[in-house]
């Protein structure tokens, strides 16, 4: 392991970098880089992770944490680093996917949440809205005094938008049929009933996180001081509840965010991904 002054670092490999990705490994602090496909994002976080490797602006034993959107963008730049830098470097380098990331919160700290909002240790994962459809309508059998037909007035797109707007916790409007419904579901879905098990959609683990998070003030101590610099892959498709959690952790703290994507590429806008993601950054962080 080669230790280098800030001044004096220089990619491996004779790799030649242009000067506007150069700034933006250097650059201390939060950073948006927007740029368009075949620019090398990926290549420009791998390097800047080397660098501060290599300058110990990230000094051992603390992590970079890096979040990518899809698990191949996780893995690739994974095998980046590691192949660049080696296993020392890349072992206090962690690269995952949002959900992936959510999910290890939730399970490494799953009771300290309220008992209300607190699923089993071995919960199911629902991974389609037709199948939370289906168990909403098999497992909530209370009648509303307000909708006497429920099961055939609702439509299943705004019910599951309505299930990932609202922070935790949730307050219940009898009188709304949304707001109705997402609460009976949450518990539902939480608890389980009958011969369901607790079972949770990755937007509510991700909620479930930023939750305990909120309400666990030790905890949340304790992940900021885990990590010295974030990377955010793809950030342009980085969801509501997603972002939430990332104010939760990383937004006025010590902790340095690079947030990296393409707004022009933004393809997951029905998945409740943020409407202008890196103004929002730049505004917040």
């Amino acid at each position: 392991m080669r230790i280098i002054n800030c001044k004096d670092w220089t990619p491996l490999n004779g790799m030649v970098l242009q000067e506007e990705a150069l700034n933006a490994i250097k650059q201390k602090g939060n950073i948006s880089v927007v740029a368009g496909p075949g620019a090398g994002k990926t290549e420009l976080l791998a390097q800047k992770a080397g660098y501060l490797f290599e300058t110990e602006e990230c000094k051992p034993p603390h992590k970079i944490l890096a979040i990518s959107f899809k698990v191949d963008a996780a893995r690739n730049l994974g095998e980046r680093v590691k192949k660049r830098y080696g296993q020392a470097y890349f072992s206090r380098f962690e690269s995952r996917t949002f959900d992936s990331f959510s999910k290890s919160l939730l399970d490494q700290f799953i009771l300290a949440l309220p008992e209300k909002y607190r699923p089993k240790i071995d919960y199911d994962i629902i991974n389609k809205e037709s199948e939370l459809n289906e168990l909403v309508k098999s497992y909530i059998t209370e009648s509303n005094p307000y909708f006497p037909n429920w099961q055939n007035e609702y439509t299943p797109s705004v019910f599951y938008k309505k299930m990932i707007e609202d922070k935790l916790p949730h307050h219940l409007i009898e009188n709304d049929l949304y707001s109705w419904l997402v609460v009976k579901s949450w518990s539902v879905l939480i608890k389980g009933k009958q011969n369901l098990k607790s079972s949770l959609t990755f937007p509510m683990i991700t909620m479930l996180a930023d939750y305990l998070l909120r309400e666990n003030p030790l905890i949340l101590k304790a992940i900021r001081a885990t990590y010295t610099h974030v990377f955010l892959d793809e950030f342009q498709d980085t969801t509501y509840h997603q972002y939430s959690l990332l104010k939760t952790i990383f937004m006025d703290t010590n902790v340095s965010v690079t947030a990296v994507g393409d707004h022009k590429q933004r393809i997951m806008g029905w998945a409740g991904a943020l409407k202008d993601a890196f103004k929002t950054f730049n505004r917040r962080f």
